[in-house]
C-alpha cells in the first residue's frame, strides 16, 4: 500500500467539481505509479461520488501509448450498491480476491466512516 496518495477532494461533493479536473488528478497518478491494474468503484453503485470516481477513472484509463495499465476491476460497496432497488446496472461478480493482507487497511478506513456505518439486520 506503498502508493495510496489522498487527493484531499470533497466528500459526498464529488459533482462539485469539473470531470475533467478529477481525471487530469487521476491521470497525474497514473503517470506518476504506472500501474499495471487499477481497481475502481463499479458504476452503477448509489454513491454519486461513487459514480463520479468510476467515469473519471474509466476516462483516465482510455488507451494511450506509454502506459503499463491492462486491467482495470471494478467493485462493489455493499452498502450503496446493493441499496440500488434496482435503478442502477446489476454488479455481476466474476473476480475474487484474496483481501486479506490489506484488512488492517479497511478497518482503519471504515473507522473514519463509523458515523455512516448502519448496523445490519
Amino acid at each position: 500500500m506503498k502508493n495510496i496518495k489522498i487527493l484531499n477532494l470533497k466528500d459526498n461533493e464529488l459533482d462539485s467539481y469539473t470531470k475533467l479536473s478529477i481525471i487530469k488528478k487521476i491521470e497525474q497518478e497514473i503517470n506518476r505509479i504506472k500501474p499495471n491494474t487499477i481497481y475502481t468503484h463499479f458504476n452503477g453503485d448509489l454513491n454519486i461520488d461513487h459514480q463520479i470516481i468510476s467515469e473519471c477513472v474509466i476516462t483516465a484509463t482510455r488507451p494511450v501509448k506509454n502506459t503499463n495499465l491492462n486491467k482495470i476491476y471494478f467493485f462493489e460497496v455493499l452498502s450503496s450498491t446493493d441499496f440500488n432497488f434496482g435503478t442502477k446496472k446489476k454488479y455481476e461478480k466474476n473476480n475474487f480476491k484474496n483481501t486479506e493482507t490489506f484488512i488492517d487497511y479497511k478497518i482503519k478506513a471504515l473507522k473514519i466512516y463509523k458515523d455512516e456505518i448502519r448496523k445490519f439486520t
